[in-house]
Formats: structure tokens, C-alpha cells, sequence
């Protein structure tokens, strides 16, 4: 199957049966991925950085408080999601614009004096570099998919980057990230909720199941491969060349194993959840 093919298909599924949706529950990937993990207690945990900077002056929070500290964590929040629009649109411009409109891109967006704009630019160059050796070619960004679970249950997301291996014609999902760190493991061995309980509450498996909800769209709900020709990848853009690879990015591969089964039982369980908590705050408002 060639790369518009790929999309075409997609295209005709999306106009076709999820039309057919009205009346379903249906539920975002990353809402799905907050219902499945455990809440951060943000004042909490500001209040013990802040005690341990006071009396721990080589601590990273050393001397703030915890207001200031939470100020710093929204600033950096703000900060990557703010460089992730721009990724998204440079990845535009690289894979779908053209040299003037990329020119222009780059005048409007202050390109030639963000230091982090050109580093994650820069990384994304790389990575892409990277994969000449398995002959991937571009198929698609931003790629709206779907996956309907056996209860009727709908979860929806976006492709950050598609590509096809001209050698052995597996798909490769890219989810971009443009954040400081990317968490491998979680604080004090938590671990997820509901069908996700054995896994680390932690951005790595969170990641993990994000990519993997869109790997099972493209296997059970357009039928453009078996799960074992899709591959699946998290790419966190830097500022700065780290090692050992001395390039701007660093690519996290799945923490979780594929499966359709556990991907539909979190969706199911996500959508329950939220119907559950709606419940809860009616009784609440009408005590």
C-alpha cells in the first residue's frame, strides 16, 4: 500500500463510520490517559521541595517557596507546550511546505534568534537523518484515528508523524516531545489505575499507551497492518545535544506491551470513570 493510499484509507473510514459514532461514548487519548493516572498533589509535593530546599541549600529548589516553586513547574509546563506548537508547525513546513513558505515560517517565528526553537528544529532534522538507513518516507501528520472497543466505547487522537519503510513496509508512528524531561519511572514504585495497575505511573508509560492507542487504530480500525509491522516511537526534542548520541533528541521506544485487549479494557474503564465522576458531583451539588 503507497503512502496515499495509507491516508485515503483513513480518510474513507473516518467520513464513513465514525459519522456512524452519534450517540457513543467517545473519550480523547490523553483524557483517557488522565483517568488512568493517579493525581498529582501539586501543593503537596511543592511543600516538601520547598522544606527540603530550606534546609538543603545545594537542592534545586534551595530557598524558594512552595508558591514559587509551583510557579516554576506552570512556567515550564507553559514553556514546552509553547515549543510543541511551534514543532508541529515546522514539522508542516519540512514534510508538507515549501522553501518560500518555510522562509517565511522562520521570519515570523523569530527562528534565527530562539536558541531552543533551533535546537528542537535541530533534533527533529536529526531523527529524521537517522531513519535513511530504513528508507522511511513521510505519510502523514497530524492524522485524526479512532478505535471502537467491543462495548461501543470510542477513543479518538492524533498521529504526530506517520511514516512507511520502503524496505520492509512497516508503519512508524512518532509522538514529538519538547519537554525538559520525560520521567522513565515513578515516584515511589506507584503504579496506574483500573486495567492499567501494572504499569508505572510515570510519562514513559503514559506515552506508551498514547502511541499504542493510535498503533491499534491502524491495526483493528482501518486494517493497514498486523501489530507486529507497526512500530512506535516517543521523541523528545532537546535543547542541546545530549550523550551518548550527541544529538538533539533522545527517542524512548514502549514501556508498555502492545495489546488490543488492555488498550480497549483502559478506554472502557476511562469512559465509565468519567460517567461515575459525573454522577458524583450531581449527587454532591444536589446534597
Amino acid at each position: 500500500m503507497t503512502q496515499e493510499e495509507i491516508i485515503q484509507r483513513i480518510n474513507e473510514v473516518n467520513e464513513t463510520r465514525f459519522k456512524e459514532m452519534n450517540g457513543r461514548s467517545i473519550i480523547s487519548a490523553s483524557k483517557m490517559i488522565e483517568f488512568i493516572s493517579k493525581p498529582f498533589d501539586k501543593e503537596g509535593t511543592a511543600k516538601r521541595c520547598a522544606e527540603k530546599g530550606a534546609t538543603d541549600p545545594n537542592y534545586k529548589y534551595a530557598g524558594m517557596t512552595a508558591e514559587q516553586i509551583i510557579a516554576q513547574w506552570e512556567a515550564k509546563a507553559d514553556e514546552s507546550k509553547h515549543y510543541g506548537r511551534l514543532l508541529d508547525d515546522y514539522s508542516e513546513q519540512k514534510f508538507c511546505g515549501s522553501d518560500n513558505t518555510m522562509a517565511l515560517w522562520k521570519m515570523e517565528n523569530n527562528f534565527d534568534y530562539d536558541d531552543r526553537l533551533r535546537a528542537n528544529c535541530l533534533g527533529l532534522d536529526q531523527f529524521w537523518n537517522d531513519l535513511t538507513p530504513y528508507q522511511y518516507q513521510f505519510v502523514g501528520r497530524e492524522i485524526t484515528v479512532y478505535v471502537e472497543t467491543p462495548q461501543g466505547n470510542v477513543v479518538t487522537g492524533r498521529i504526530d508523524w506517520l511514516g512507511q519503510s520502503q524496505v520492509n513496509n512497516k508503519l512508524f508512528i512518532v509522538d514529538w516531545k519538547t519537554t525538559d524531561e520525560i520521567k522513565t519511572k515513578s515516584f515511589g514504585g506507584q503504579t496506574m489505575m483500573g486495567p492499567a495497575f501494572v504499569y508505572d505511573d510515570c510519562d514513559v508509560s503514559k506515552y506508551s499507551i498514547q502511541v499504542q492507542t493510535y498503533k491499534n487504530a491502524l491495526v483493528n480500525t482501518y486494517g493497514l497492518a498486523e501489530d507486529t509491522d507497526v512500530v512506535c516511537a516517543i521523541v523528545n526534542l532537546q535543547k542541546g545535544p545530549v550523550q551518548p548520541s550527541n544529538k538533539n533528541y533522545i527517542i524512548y521506544t514502549e514501556k508498555v506491551p502492545y495489546s488490543s485487549k488492555t488498550l480497549n479494557a483502559i478506554v472502557d474503564f476511562a469512559v465509565q470513570k468519567r460517567k461515575l465522576l459525573k454522577a458524583i458531583e450531581a449527587e454532591q451539588h444536589q446534597a
